[in-house]
């Protein structure tokens, strides 16, 4: 008998590799109903984002995530058809990781808050969006530790700056440069900004849900605490500091034929935008009911208020309702109704969502 080789030895033989994944998304918002007519269109438009991870040897990678999509304003009053769509590179980062440890370097997005991007349903991430720190250069890292009885956590902590390298643009249709003359948090080119995060999850809680006998009664509660500085650009005097919390969960009920996956956030900034004594915040509850592995509904609210250094607060509203069904061969499709209130503007807007992934590696997946 020949002697063969082991799963672990194959594994090495096989780097370096190439994995990755392209989400495709076809969208239609009609915003029927307006406070003013010039709200009152037809936007139809794709966004499409690969992402591509080069791995050197085991923990030694290299992603870069692109997206395209609409890179400029509707005009007011004029509809729109898969116009002003441009490309650009949101994240190039190299990273090594381990079980317990990881660093990275590059253009990344720092680890601050999970609504803007987890929030239910086809418009529930519109206002977190405001807080994504995307598009940021600089370094990170994360320690990562774990126990019986704890669960498993990681705290992070990162510095960076906005960027304004050629990168900061983008392809096919332009959407300018970024400079730093533009002001604004973080638009330092310097490494004088940072953002501190503590995440957990599989924490031995059983809070809603079935329980089988003999299972281990660990939810799917996840959790995040984080602290953003963000240093002041050219035109401001201060500086915007910000918290954010937020606690999600998966839990399965009726004999597990349905998921629930509900979601609350708050976030909170002092001098925010830069601007000094405007303080500003975020919060956000929603749930997604997904029944039978296909059908889902999804519900979510966020309320943003912010508050200057004189005059009246502004509160600004958003609420969703969203439904649909993904196909075996994953195609999903989803309805959806948006209202909300922006500097006291009333909206009405029902739309389409078609969505499909590919996911793609020329070598075994990582750990």
């Amino acid at each position: 008998m020949g002697m063969g080789v082991s799963t672990a030895d194959a594994a090495e033989e096989s780097y370096p590799f190439i994995s990755g994944d392209v989400s495709f998304e076809v969208q239609n918002d009609y915003t029927f109903k307006s406070d003013n007519k010039d709200n009152e269109i037809n936007d139809l438009y794709t966004t499409i984002e690969p992402t591509f991870v080069m791995h050197f040897i085991k923990g030694l990678t290299f992603t870069t995530h692109a997206v395209f999509e609409p890179v400029r304003d509707t005009e007011a009053g004029e509809d729109r058809t898969f116009g002003d769509e441009g490309l650009y590179l949101q994240d190039a980062f190299l990273q090594y990781e381990t079980d317990k440890f990881a660093v990275l370097g590059g253009k990344f997005t720092p680890n601050f808050g999970r609504a803007w991007d987890i929030a239910p349903g086809v418009y529930g991430t519109d206002f977190a969006e405001d807080y994504e720190l995307s598009e940021r250069i600089g370094f990170g890292g994360s320690y990562t530790f774990s126990g019986a009885g704890i669960g498993k956590h990681r705290l992070s902590a990162s510095t960076f700056f906005l960027d304004t390298s050629v990168f900061s643009d983008s392809i096919i249709t332009s959407r300018g440069r970024t400079n730093k003359s533009d002001g604004g948090p973080s638009n330092t080119e310097s490494l004088e900004s940072f953002a501190i995060a503590l995440d957990g999850g599989e924490l031995p809680l059983t809070l809603f849900g079935d329980t089988v006998p003999g299972e281990s009664p660990v939810s799917g509660l996840t959790y995040q605490v984080a602290f953003v500085s963000q240093a002041a650009g050219e035109g401001s005097d201060s500086r915007e500091n910000g918290v954010v919390a937020s606690l999600a969960d998966e839990f399965p009920i009726a004999n597990k034929a349905l998921l629930l996956q509900p979601l609350v956030e708050f976030a909170y900034f002092v001098d925010a935008d830069g601007v000094d004594g405007q303080d500003r915040y975020y919060i956000t509850a929603g749930t997604t009911a997904i029944w039978q592995e296909h059908w889902n509904v999804a519900l979510s609210y966020t309320r943003r208020e912010t508050k200057p250094a004189s005059g009246s607060d502004v509160g600004d509203n958003l609420f969703q309702a969203s439904a649909g069904y993904e196909f075996d061969f994953g195609v999903g499709a989803n309805v959806g109704y948006r209202y909300s209130e922006t500097d006291d503007v009333a909206d009405h807007t029902i739309g389409v969502l078609l969505t499909y992934g590919l996911d793609f590696s020329t070598g075994p997946k990582p750990d």
